[in-house]
């Protein structure tokens, strides 16, 4: 037990000389701990990324739509589609069959009508279509869609085959090739040949459409089936009667379908406002009725088609006038009235019948 004590003091007494020799904390020397070195990440030259360029939009054409037009869309059929079909094949947007049956061939071809456009892409003939189908003068071809792959050129063949080496003539062994003994002859200095120079292919200039013109038809005349005379207009301040005409536009035929109705003896009543002016008659088992409207140059324009009050779809609503005589396409003539036309060259007229009544 004592010496459990003395070695109690003995290692008290060693720690408290420890701490009294410990050096000062201030007089220590500083650490200088290292900066640590910046991690640098190698840049790489990343690419910006480029930009989609957007489509041009396409510009619409502004007209006003016309309430008088039905809408049709999918699973509709009859007269009013085939009339569609017949107008976007002219413009090469359908190239079925004319059945008038709206399907998707013809669902297609509506929409990338309306595209071309800036119509509503829906695939639905509404009012705004069909006004700028029918009644617009801007309307526009469908696009091309093959391009013709380049032709290769001879002398573009010819650069790009290339030409094989002469063939090395070894004499036979044992057999030596007599020396030719060549008199010298002063060196003059070698004539380089010029390069061929191949003359670039003309490129024909594009060939533009001609815009085609409303004229006459020069020594034909109109007349009416069975009838001897041709049609004429009624002398005027004691002038001579001056005969009538056929037009043509480009390839189509115009014909003054009422001049046509008056030499038939067809009552035709007429009315003029600041709005339209129109006209009203009786032909076959129907009762008709004409309305057109004035630009600003005072041209007639916005042709629409009544029969029996009900408006009809028409394949074009083309209307001129010539002094105060109004001419009609005979293909619209032919497919709302079922007024033929036949251009007879033997006999230089064109020979309008008119459909009888049904008794």
């Amino acid at each position: 037990m004592d010496l459990l004590k003395t070695i109690l003091v003995y290692m008290s007494m060693v720690f408290a000389a420890s701490v009294q020799n410990a050096p000062d904390p201030a007089a220590l020397p500083a650490y200088n701990q290292p900066t640590p070195t910046p991690y640098v990440q190698e840049a790489t030259n990343t690419p910006a990324p480029t930009a989609t360029p957007k489509p041009t939009p396409v510009p619409t054409i502004d007209i006003t739509p016309n309430p008088e037009y039905k809408t049709i869309r999918v699973g509709d059929n009859g007269e009013d589609v085939r009339a569609m079909q017949e107008k976007l094949a002219q413009y090469g947007y359908y190239e079925g069959e004319l059945d008038g049956r709206f399907g998707n061939q013809t669902r297609r071809a509506v929409e990338a009508f309306q595209y071309q456009h800036g119509l509503s892409v829906d695939g639905i003939a509404g009012e705004r279509t069909l006004t700028v189908l029918y009644e617009s003068g801007e309307v526009r071809m469908a696009p091309s869609k093959e391009t013709p792959a380049p032709q290769e050129t001879a002398s573009l063949r010819a650069a790009l085959t290339p030409t094989p080496p002469a063939e090395e003539t070894v004499a036979p062994a044992g057999t030596f090739a007599p020396v030719e003994t060549v008199a010298p002859t002063q060196a003059t200095a070698p004539t380089e040949s010029p390069a061929p120079t191949s003359s670039p292919t003309p490129t024909a200039a594009p060939t533009q459409t001609p815009v085609p013109e409303f004229l006459p038809m020069e020594g034909m005349s109109i007349r009416l089936e069975g009838a001897s005379e041709a049609l004429s207009l009624p002398a005027a301040d004691g002038g001579e009667a001056r005969a009538l005409a056929p037009y043509a536009y480009g390839e189509s035929l115009y014909l003054p379908l009422l001049e046509i109705l008056k030499a038939a003896g067809i009552n035709i009543i007429s009315s003029s406002t600041v709005e339209a002016d129109e006209c009203a008659f009786v032909l076959g088992d129907a009762i008709y009725r004409l309305s057109y409207t004035e630009d600003q140059a005072g041209n007639p324009t916005g042709l629409k088609v009544f029969k029996n009050n009900q408006p009809q779809v028409m394949p074009g609503r083309d209307i001129r006038r010539v002094e105060d005589v109004i001419y009609l396409p005979a293909e619209c003539v032919e497919g709302l009235l079922g007024v033929t036309a036949v251009v007879d060259e033997g006999q230089k007229a064109v020979i309008v019948t008119l459909p009888q009544a049904v008794e």
